[in-house]
């Protein structure tokens, strides 16, 4: 029935998807034109509600579905909503060391036991490579929430930790089980009421989720306002010292070096940066950041 009535607009490319068998992208053609065709928030929450169950049109498989899932969710509950990103640590070095097929089976569990921290009505999903997002849904009052979503987030952290029992070999050898052992960074944003887009409470999760990174690992973060000042004035600075690069804005300052009699037996290079609206700029205000982004070499040349 929902291919008969398929608008033409759409019907080439469900068409396409069949053949190829593209269960994402029929399940994204199907749920938009769900949606066009039912408006108010009731109808479109039933909707989402019964594509959960159905084989192949999960919408937790598809980010963009998700999204849809989550403005529903907001929109026609009450109750806090909390959106936790989470990343498994140094998962490169699993890759890298035994194997893609071994950390793609690692991902399997790692899902596994993420369904199994989360209660009924909240909702897992893979974001790509090594990201999942969890929300948790109809939480208490803002106070309340946090401290549900901290509960939450380390219970799934302490399941994480625990090792894992993986098929060193690949499928159609003998099994070679060997205990793996990963942790994972998670950051945590609130959802309080409809004021917040869907991308930016992910965009803030997402953040939170690298400041718990930089903490050392293995921990979780709130999303904390005066973190994303800093991360915009980061990416602010980082745009400005391209620019100073491609403009050549640096210059060389000469400090004489004496020796004990006050003679000038050297000198020593010091880089200032002349911005063009801030003035002169010293190098503890920028040479931080110009090495953590490579910057530092053209810098250097």
């Amino acid at each position: 029935a929902i291919i008969e009535g398929l608008s033409l607009q759409r019907l080439p490319f469900l068409r396409k998807a069949l053949l190829e068998g593209d269960t994402v992208l029929i399940s994204r053609i199907v749920l938009q034109e769900l949606l066009q065709v039912f408006h108010g928030p009731k109808d479109q929450a039933r909707i989402l509600e019964r594509l959960q169950v159905l084989p192949f049109l999960n919408p937790t498989r598809d980010t963009h579905i998700h999204a849809a899932m989550l403005r529903n969710t907001c929109r026609r509950k009450g109750g806090s909503v909390v959106c936790l990103i989470l990343d498994i640590d140094n998962f490169k070095t699993v890759n890298d060391s035994i194997g893609h097929d071994v950390g793609d089976r690692l991902l399997q569990e790692v899902a596994n036991r993420l369904q199994h921290c989360i209660r009924k009505g909240d909702t897992v999903a893979r974001l790509g490579g090594d990201e999942f997002v969890v929300i948790l849904e109809d939480l208490d009052a803002a106070g309340l929430a946090a401290m549900q979503a901290e509960s939450i987030a380390r219970k799934i952290q302490n399941q994480l930790n625990e090792p894992y029992l993986l098929d060193l070999l690949i499928p159609g050898e003998a099994a070679n089980m060997g205990s793996h052992h990963c942790t994972s960074s998670t950051g945590i944003a609130l959802f309080i009421d409809n004021s917040l887009g869907v991308d930016e409470l992910m965009k803030r999760a997402d953040t939170a989720m690298y400041q718990a990174k930089a903490a050392g690992r293995n921990t979780l973060r709130f999303f904390d306002p005066d973190m994303q000042a800093a991360v915009n004035v980061r990416a602010a600075l980082e745009v400005d010292l391209r620019r100073a690069i491609d403009e050549q804005q640096f210059i060389l300052h000469i400090q004489p070096q004496l020796d004990a009699a006050n003679r000038v037996i050297g000198g020593e290079a010091l880089l200032r940066w002349q911005h063009p609206t801030r003035g002169l700029v010293g190098p503890n205000d920028f040479i931080r950041v110009a090495e953590e982004t490579g910057l530092i070499i053209p810098i250097g040349q």
